[in-house]
């Protein structure tokens, strides 16, 4: 009987702890990740406003028969 008291209790305390560092951490958590996906998102509009190289132009030569 007390090694089923000891055991519960034991889980509860580890399912509680898990809650209160996953609430004091959750919001850096997020921060992080939507400041790293803003990061992602910048570079991607940089890459695309980079003008494409333009190939040189050359003059066809028509000859009519």
């Amino acid at each position: 009987m007390f090694k089923r008291t000891a055991r519960y209790t034991f889980f509860v305390i580890v399912y509680l702890s898990g809650i209160l560092i996953g609430g004091v951490y959750t919001p850096e958590v997020i921060a992080y990740v939507k400041h790293s996906d803003e990061q992602k998102n910048v570079e991607k509009q940089e890459d695309l406003q980079k003008p494409p190289h333009l190939k040189k132009k050359r003059q066809r030569t028509v000859s009519v028969s």
